[in-house]
């Protein structure tokens, strides 16, 4: 009995060091995985071309490091969600009380003045005062004081669809929904995206789709699973991967 507590003692030190898998000399995973590495690494190390980018979402922070790794490397990127209004307002535009993240303002800045040539900014938005209001408006250029965008405007959302679209070839790779796409009235730019996503993948381009939140967005626009060529809901570890960070549940399958 004292030889086996101890030995589970020193096995237990050793996988909570280096993890479970460090106890066996066979490692593996599963297809899925499989098939989730071979995607990410494509779009992170080398994206079939040409390579467009789209971004919504609310927070910043957790895609700053794939973005410094995605943004060399794509030919355009489309800007939605919250994500959008930090960009306008480093850009010059009045985004009126929509939300913005301040703290992340000068990165935005930087990444606007080395990319400007491929980041597109949404044109027109879908405004109200709060998100349980009756009454909501479509603005052009500048947010009113006293509104808050929660969606792209028609025609962001058509120019958005039309690039999309247009691509038979190449890589699309979308993170994070275009609105509030939760409320019906805030809905109609993410799921343009997702049903145009879908039509880009049956006109040949490889189309993935990353985040929790940007796959249930697809869901209820009514796009299924199958009509893009991958759904990654790894969230934060996706864009880890993307940006290049150490990966240990996979870096210790490749030893």
């Amino acid at each position: 009995m004292y030889v086996n507590d101890a030995f589970s003692s020193s096995h237990r030190k050793h996988a909570s060091t280096y993890g479970t898998p460090k106890l066996f000399d066979t490692r593996v995973g599963g297809l899925a995985l499989k098939k989730e590495v071979e995607y990410l690494s494509m779009i992170r190390d080398n994206p079939t071309k040409p390579f467009t980018l789209v971004v919504g979402g609310v927070k910043i922070k957790d895609k700053i490091g794939a973005l410094e790794s995605l943004l060399p490397k794509a030919d355009s990127v489309l800007v939605g969600g919250v994500t959008a209004y930090t960009f306008l307002k480093a850009n010059g535009t009045r985004i009126g009380n929509s939300l913005v993240d301040d703290e992340h303002l000068n990165w935005v800045t930087k990444a606007l003045s080395n990319y400007r040539n491929k980041i597109i900014l949404p044109t027109d938005h879908i405004v109200s005062r709060a998100q349980d209001s009756p009454s909501i408006s479509l603005v052009k250029g500048d947010i009113p004081d006293g509104m808050i965008g929660f969606d792209i405007g028609i025609e962001t959302s058509q120019q958005y669809s039309n690039q999309i679209a247009a691509q038979s070839s190449g890589t699309i790779f979308w993170n994070g929904p275009m609105g509030l796409f939760e409320i019906k009235h805030f809905a109609n730019g993410t799921d343009d995206i997702a049903k145009t996503m879908a039509l880009a993948y049956w006109r040949g381009s490889k189309t993935l789709i990353g985040g929790g939140d940007t796959l249930e967005a697809m869901k209820r626009a009514g796009v299924s699973e199958r009509e893009v060529s991958h759904v990654s809901t790894g969230g934060g570890a996706t864009l880890r991967f993307l940006a290049g960070d150490e990966m240990p549940g996979i870096d210790i399958l490749q030893e």
